[in-house]
């Protein structure tokens, strides 16, 4: 997930794999969010994020699947031209959801 704020208005967070973004939903500034993804790795894979316990991106049938495997998984804010204090707590990697604790 990466934050944007391109321009006036509320920020959004948006999944973007293989370059497309396949969704995004507003975000509240100046909050905590709880942001959980599910992602079945395959050529015609499945992910399903929820912001604060609502689904927000539920795609089947899309590649997750990149070419050499998984080497890092990244969080944060992608953008050229912008200032923005992102703050990330509490990141689990693992094969089965946890949810937020």
């Amino acid at each position: 997930m990466g934050a944007a704020n391109r321009g006036q208005g509320r920020p959004t967070a948006s999944l973007v794999v293989h370059n497309a973004t396949i969704g995004s939903a507003p975000i509240s500034v100046g909050e905590w969010h709880c942001v959980e993804a599910t992602i079945d790795v395959a050529a015609a894979g499945r992910i399903q994020v929820n912001l604060d316990g609502v689904s927000i991106i539920d795609v089947s049938n899309t590649d997750t699947l990149p070419t050499g495997g998984i080497g890092a998984v990244a969080m944060g804010c992608e953008w050229a031209g912008a200032t923005a204090t992102i703050l990330v707590d509490r990141v689990l990697v693992g094969p089965t959801p946890a949810g937020c604790w």
